[in-house]
């Protein structure tokens, strides 16, 4: 949520401490997050749909990567599988960030707003107040619970 509103055209518009409760009911552009994962949920492998999570990628990414090339029918050989782990780690894609990213906002500026930031679970805690997380998990936390969703908040 923090880099949805790092990245979107809201933090223009509004402050962080207006965000989160309008984030938590679905008032941002592109609607309403938990309604767009639940939906997505749905989906499995027999759909042609293989769901990762980040921090999946941070507690073993070549494992997740291996199910991906698996998933996609397209095995690498154990090498090529380490090279692509390497070129992926998170600073490794800072280094490569804006050469490499295709971005079509001329606006953006990388020095002030970085596209990679932290890479970590848990970062979260470092923008929202106590009040704020109770706040969303008193909007959010129940629909999450009946989606079947899991959240990892810190590793």
């Amino acid at each position: 949520m923090v880099m949805y509103w790092r990245r979107d055209v809201c933090k223009r518009l509004v402050s962080w401490d207006e965000f989160v409760p309008m984030f938590a009911r679905g008032e941002v552009q592109c609607g309403p997050w938990l309604q767009h994962v639940v939906e997505w949920r749905k989906y499995g492998v027999e759909d042609n749909v293989l769901h990762v999570m980040y921090e999946d990628l941070q507690r073993d990414m070549k494992a997740v990567f291996k199910k991906v090339v698996d998933f996609l029918g397209r095995p690498l050989s154990p090498e090529k599988l380490d090279e692509v782990v390497a070129s992926c780690s998170l600073e490794e894609m800072k280094k490569n960030a804006i050469k490499d990213l295709d971005f079509d906002d001329a606006n953006y500026n990388f020095q002030l707003n970085p596209f990679f930031r932290a890479g970590k679970t848990g970062n979260w805690k470092e923008h929202f107040t106590v009040a704020q997380s109770e706040m969303f998990d008193e909007i959010l936390g129940r629909r999450i619970e009946e989606a079947g969703l899991e959240f990892i908040y810190e590793l």
